[in-house]
């Protein structure tokens, strides 16, 4: 080959990067490890003091299990903790789950878990009933330091900058609570299952969602029942009602409109009269 030949090879021969070259580089200018970096706000990923609390938990007054005690922290370095507890109440019927749910945050807010700017605190009764219960520590600090007491030595009090005006009932807990309180006295009706306030999003308007387990009852009248309560109670904003009703043999469900400019308001306020909010 003469030694034009050999220069044409040369050029025609794909180009191979060197693959150092091609080592990503994390933003503080070291190798990129391909992980997340851990988080470094108070106690980073605080697997001590998750432990710590999930035993203190399993002693609180009412519980009978701990199924899950999470913690994490996002990359604004807000610090989340879930816990999923059932409890020994039978059913709603003379049970304060407010009451449940508070004593469960006062440990968790009295833990040494840092940041701790959101709790979020989920449980069941021996019904099958589940209700959850949102605690924005770092919303309001104030409120629940005079709920709790103040936080242990060297752990910061909680402050985050809150998302904006609350719309309506904000999370509707109390809300969403009081009708399914009013759905354990209706004839038929064995236990309330969940009531639960579901915000809207980018595809779905908000909506009260209930569901109970009930006897060989015409589920069809449950359902009915159900929806009017839900109708009458505080939920809002609401656009849509979703009610089951559970029995051994069938759930029956129904999911009614009830945007104020859907095509089924007209027809629900005449039959169940005006809502009591906007």
């Amino acid at each position: 080959m003469t030694r034009t030949h050999r220069l044409v090879a040369l050029a025609l021969a794909p180009v191979v990067p060197s693959l150092a070259s091609c080592v990503p580089f994390s933003p503080e200018g070291g190798p990129w490890s391909g992980r997340e970096p851990a988080p470094t706000r108070g106690c980073g990923e605080c697997v001590e003091q998750v432990r710590q609390l999930e035993r203190r938990l399993a002693s609180v007054r009412g519980v009978a299990e701990v199924r899950e005690v999470s913690f994490s922290q996002d990359f604004n370095d807000r610090g989340e903790l879930s816990l999923g507890l059932d409890l020994q109440a039978e059913d709603l019927a003379g049970t304060d789950i407010r009451a449940e749910t508070d004593r469960i945050a006062r440990v968790a807010w009295r833990s040494r878990i840092d940041p701790l700017d959101a709790l979020d605190v989920s449980v069941s009764l021996r019904s099958g009933y589940r209700d959850e219960a949102v605690y924005e520590f770092g919303v309001e600090p104030e409120r629940y330091a005079a709920m709790f007491g103040p936080r242990p030595d060297g752990v910061p009090v909680p402050s985050v900058a809150p998302e904006g005006e609350v719309e309506g009932c904000g999370d509707c807990e109390e809300e969403a609570r009081a009708v399914a309180v009013a759905a354990i006295d209706i004839p038929g009706v064995e236990a309330v299952l969940e009531s639960d306030f579901v915000p809207d999003s980018p595809t779905n308007g908000n909506s009260l969602d209930v569901t109970v387990r009930a006897d060989a009852v015409d589920a069809e009248t449950v359902t009915d029942e159900i929806a009017e309560l839900a109708w009458r109670s505080h939920v809002t904003p609401l656009d849509w009602i979703s009610v089951g009703v559970v029995t051994d043999d069938d759930i029956v469900s129904t999911l009614l409109d009830v945007d104020p400019e859907g095509d089924e308001w007209a027809a629900l306020e005449e039959r169940w009269g005006p809502r009591p909010v906007e």
